[in-house]
């Protein structure tokens, strides 16, 4: 739900809950997330940011069309 909620363009609070096992896809989704800026830890000082939302259904169109033609 964290891709989902990007869409907006809204700050996004992560919990950062310990996982049961080590995933490292989900490790590393968490970690680009926060690298572009789109998701800060829950336990950080509260705060209004802005970062470019995603739209990665316009992104693939755009790819495909390239592809494509």
């Amino acid at each position: 739900m964290i891709s989902e909620a990007a869409i907006t363009g809204k700050p996004i609070y992560i919990a950062d809950i310990p996982a049961k096992k080590n995933d490292h896809r989900f490790k590393m989704f968490r970690e680009l997330f926060n690298k572009l800026n789109i998701t800060k830890n829950l336990n950080e000082k509260i705060e209004i940011w802005n970062y470019q939302s995603l739209n990665e259904t316009a992104r693939i169109a755009g790819e495909i069309k390239k592809q494509i033609s």
